[in-house]
């Protein structure tokens, strides 16, 4: 029976269940104690709430709908505040803002830009979850000059899958006058008894501040919102070809299961941003940031703390590129016709190999940029018709330098006019921002059968000595 050598999808997201530590030491203060402070733009007085390190790149937080301040994971903010300055605030219409929301996301990413502006920060990284990914969105493409990385969690591009095809009790939850446990409990998290349980662990950090609280949401504003989400949901028959200009490092992740914003989502926004990576997180819905707050926020961090060489950005700074880029770059090139530029990824002494190829009579081992083009290049441009690599999915290891990938292919062979089928199992390997290593595990036995002349009857027997 033929093997399939790639791991299943599941086994490889697992590889981002990693204990850590908490990150709250060192902190002066904590997001659960951080008071909250206003500034006001014309007549707006909004409201934010900021903290954390002095150092780095001053982070945004931008805020889902029907949630206030005090809805952010304090974990996850504790986390990110290791490095940088956090700044969470009310957008006009929410909590403790005055004002009336807008209806729309492009004036909310406006207002956001007012917001960013009366603080004095001329750039800042900004971090988007849910509607608030679609004002991030907005951000990068009105604002473009505010922003140097964003992270879009939990989130859609415009005209996306299923936006506006929520369930009877989703839409009865996001109309109710007051959300209950059981209400975020079944919104934000999966329905599995480790996910839910780690939901509740996520209501009692939030419930700890009882002090200098924020306003519940208008049921004013929650209209507003859903009039925006409606909006933003309507599907396309493109994608927001906009964001194919945004030339900023995007980090996308989501839950593997979100009712609210459906995860296929997540997967096409990478496919549009030039410069995304994509994680997904297991047994997890639309609020997979706080069910695991310490695995994401440091994915997070380590995302936003790349400042190296590698990857340009619309300032005209270049960052190194991290092992999840690499590999979302290189599938990309690869799915374009380009494998020169796919090329560039790599380190001039860089290893390729496909473990199980050997078996059938397949080189298996390529070191160097020319041993690699000679027989890749060879393969995807001369022997190939349409080479593209699809169902892509990348995730992040701990180790920055580490990635791994599963992505499938469907072509035919010239030589033979035969249909090549093949699921990919990718582990990346990077230092100093290229490709020192792409081990492919893949079938070796669909291989030879597109491949060879006569089939498997082509395969190598070896006989005993």
């Amino acid at each position: 029976m033929r093997m399939r050598f790639a791991r299943k999808t599941q086994t490889l997201i697992a590889f981002l269940i990693i204990a850590f530590g908490r990150c709250a030491q060192g902190l002066s203060e904590t997001y659960s104690s951080v008071k909250t402070n206003f500034v006001s733009v014309q007549s707006t007085r909004f409201a934010y709430r900021r903290y954390g390190s002095a150092h780095g790149m001053p982070l945004i937080l931008l805020l889902s709908t029907r949630a206030n301040m005090d809805l952010w994971d304090p974990l996850l903010l504790d986390r990110l505040a290791q490095n940088r300055t956090v700044i969470a605030f009310d957008n006009k219409g929410v909590g403790l803002t005055n004002g009336i929301a807008p209806d729309n996301f492009a004036a909310m990413a406006d207002d956001a830009a007012d917001f960013i502006a009366a603080l004095g920060y001329k750039r800042v990284d900004i971090l988007g979850f849910s509607i608030g990914g679609a004002v991030a969105q907005e951000l990068l493409i009105r604002h473009n000059e505010l922003v140097r990385r964003a992270i879009l969690a939990g989130t859609s591009a415009k005209g996306g899958e299923g936006v506006n095809q929520m369930s009877e009790k989703s839409k009865s939850v996001s109309t109710k006058p007051s959300l209950t446990d059981d209400d975020y409990l079944y919104g934000l998290f999966a329905p599995s008894a480790r996910s839910q349980a780690l939901g509740r662990e996520y209501l009692q950090r939030v419930k700890r501040r009882t002090f200098d609280q924020d306003e519940p949401v208008s049921m004013a504003t929650v209209r507003a919102q859903a009039i925006a989400r409606e909006e933003w949901g309507t599907p396309q028959v493109k994608p927001d070809e906009r964001l194919k200009a945004v030339a900023n490092p995007v980090l996308i992740s989501n839950g593997i299961n979100d009712i609210r914003m459906p995860t296929i989502n997540s997967y096409r926004l990478s496919q549009i941003l030039p410069y995304s990576q994509l994680i997904l997180y297991p047994d997890s819905g639309h609020g997979f940031l706080f069910q695991y707050p310490d695995v994401c926020g440091k994915a997070f961090a380590d995302f936003l703390d790349q400042t190296l060489s590698g990857v340009s950005n619309t300032q005209g700074e270049t960052e190194m590129m991290t092992a999840v880029q690499l590999l979302e770059q290189y599938t990309r090139r690869v799915s374009e016709g380009n494998f020169e530029k796919a090329l560039e990824l790599f380190s001039p002494d860089a290893v390729f190999e496909f473990p199980y190829f050997p078996s059938v009579g397949i080189g298996g081992h390529l070191v160097g940029i020319d041993a690699i083009r000679k027989q890749i290049g060879d393969f995807l441009t001369n022997q190939t018709e349409d080479f593209k690599f699809h169902n892509i999915q990348i995730f992040a290891a701990e180790d920055p330098n580490r990635a791994f990938g599963e992505y499938s292919v469907t072509t035919r062979i010239k030589a033979t006019g035969r249909v090549y089928n093949q699921l990919y199992g990718g582990r990346l390997e990077s230092k100093d921002g290229k490709i020192v290593l792409l081990r492919e595990f893949s079938d070796p036995v669909a291989a030879a059968e597109a491949i060879f002349p006569n089939g498997l009857a082509d395969i190598p027997v070896k006989t005993a000595k």
